[in-house]
């Protein structure tokens, strides 16, 4: 009679092994390996690495777009305000 032990071994022996190789990650074309949005621009403005990659770019030039859309639609006179700002202190504006 096989020790409770030796037949658990057994057991696990004939269980297939499951592969724990983990996955390669994709290549990035992006040298610093951004992650292609508005956090991938602003790693490489942190980090200097300019040129940022076109995918970061084009994503950091659609928040912008909304962002200041957004700004401008909750300060709708400050231009004018600005303006006048200027001209009181005897710039020309």
């Amino acid at each position: 009679m096989a020790d409770p032990i030796e037949r658990a071994l057994a057991e696990l022996r004939a269980v297939p092994m499951r592969d724990t190789t983990t996955p390669e990650p994709e290549a990035s074309t992006c040298p610093i390996g951004c992650t292609g949005d508005d956090r991938g621009y602003q790693r490489h403005q942190r980090t200097g690495n300019l040129p940022a990659c076109e995918p970061a770019l084009e994503a950091h030039r659609v928040f912008t777009r909304e962002y200041l859309r957004e700004w401008r639609k909750r300060r709708p006179d400050y231009h004018r305000r600005w303006r006048a700002q200027q001209q009181t202190k005897g710039g020309a504006a």
